[in-house]
């Protein structure tokens, strides 16, 4: 199967790359690109025919806070082989003002203004420590932006059909412990800034793979 990854951007899209399968009998003669929503209720799934000279594709307009996934098979004379396939969890889009007292020039008066607040977004999550039911996320402070009131943790099960019921917890430090998660199970978590207009933009996912239950 090919080698397949796929990267989101800030402006809704994913960049898609990979690598032709090892070579084999049978040259590739093309792909088939298949994505959507990681929900068996959806029926916006899409499939694209592609190239065999093709390397790369840009997928526009994905929905913020939505998971996706992307499939991608090779094509021989022998017909399609095995797929290979990228979940993605999207972003979540916030946009939020703040009234602030201004004086406007040229006067002693104070109004009020609506002006555009820019929650930053976390940058380097990571995971540590990881065990059988428990893992370690740490994350970097964001600098510049002083109005931090904490942090919130979004964490689910991954599926290849979607993901089991998210969970969130609100943290006041830059890491935490997420316990009593299940051997053996495939997370996917993210964080994200909470100030006094509420959360702003969640962090790029990672995935998590939990230890073995020990005999």
């Amino acid at each position: 199967m090919p080698l397949l990854t796929v990267a989101p951007s800030e402006d809704g899209t994913a960049i898609l790359k990979w690598q032709p399968p090892p070579a084999g009998l049978s040259p590739v003669l093309g792909y088939r690109l298949s994505y959507g929503p990681a929900d068996p209720a959806s029926d916006s799934f899409m499939v694209q025919e592609l190239s065999t000279e093709e390397r790369t594709y840009t997928i526009p307009s994905l929905n913020a806070g939505v998971l996706y996934v992307f499939r991608l098979a090779a094509r021989t004379i022998w017909g399609y082989g095995s797929s290979a396939q990228v979940t993605l969890l999207t972003p979540n889009v916030v946009q939020t003002t703040t009234d602030d007292m201004v004086t406007a020039q040229g006067t002693t008066d104070a109004q009020n203004v609506s002006i555009q607040e820019t929650i930053p977004l976390l940058a380097n999550l990571t995971a540590e420590g990881i065990n059988s039911s428990s893992v370690i996320l740490r994350w970097e402070r964001p600098k510049n932006f002083d109005r931090i009131q904490g942090y919130r943790v979004w964490f689910a099960v991954t599926y290849s059909n979607g993901t089991d019921i998210a969970m969130e917890s609100d943290v006041s430090e830059a890491t935490v412990v997420l316990n009593g998660l299940r051997p053996n199970t495939e997370y996917v978590a993210r964080v994200c800034v909470l100030s006094k207009h509420g959360p702003g933009l969640y962090s790029l996912p990672i995935s998590i793979k939990t230890q073995p239950a020990q005999e």
